[in-house]
């Protein structure tokens, strides 16, 4: 099964975290690698706090500019699609989550196509999320259920600043 978190609102990431918490209570295996995310983020620290499941990353310290992306930041996220793309093979997960997914499409990094194929025969036990804005139109017609993250209000928009040092 293919689930889909995009849309311009926040809480992409965090509605596949919950997924995966909820599986890893079932005892199931779950993999999380991000694209294009630096490492502090909140979800980072705690799972690694909590040694919950492996994460892989694949992408930056610094803020990614897709109008002109360092190449290095380029040729890793490419490495970590050829590395989705072998776990996907190997169905060695329960819950795999490919964090910015999205975004690794939308600026033409890979393409879904190659992605698409490699699920084809993939398991209806096998899980696989995404996340970031501007899903694929292909990703949404293959996807077994798909959300779309819409901010109607959000304190980060309106003031600039995060509430006591979060960024939620």
């Amino acid at each position: 099964m293919i689930l889909v978190f995009t849309g311009e609102g926040k809480g992409k990431t965090t509605a596949a975290l919950g997924c995966a918490i909820r599986a890893k209570g079932r005892d199931k295996k779950v993999i999380l690698i991000q694209f294009l995310k630096g490492s502090n983020t909140g979800e980072v620290l705690l799972i690694h706090k909590l040694n919950l499941f492996p994460i892989y990353r694949f992408g930056t310290e610094n803020f990614f500019y897709p109008k002109s992306p360092d190449q290095k930041i380029v040729d890793l996220v490419k490495k970590g699609i050829k590395f989705a793309l072998e776990l996907i093979s190997s169905r060695e997960f329960d819950i795999l989550i490919l964090d910015e997914l999205n975004i690794v499409f939308h600026l033409g990094i890979a393409e879904p196509e190659e992605f698409l194929k490699a699920v084809e025969t993939l398991p209806k036990e096998k899980h696989i999320i995404i996340t970031g804005r501007d899903a694929p139109e292909s990703i949404i017609e293959r996807a077994d259920l798909v959300t779309e993250m819409r901010e109607i209000k959000h304190y980060f928009t309106a003031t600039g600043k995060t509430i006591n040092g979060l960024d939620i």
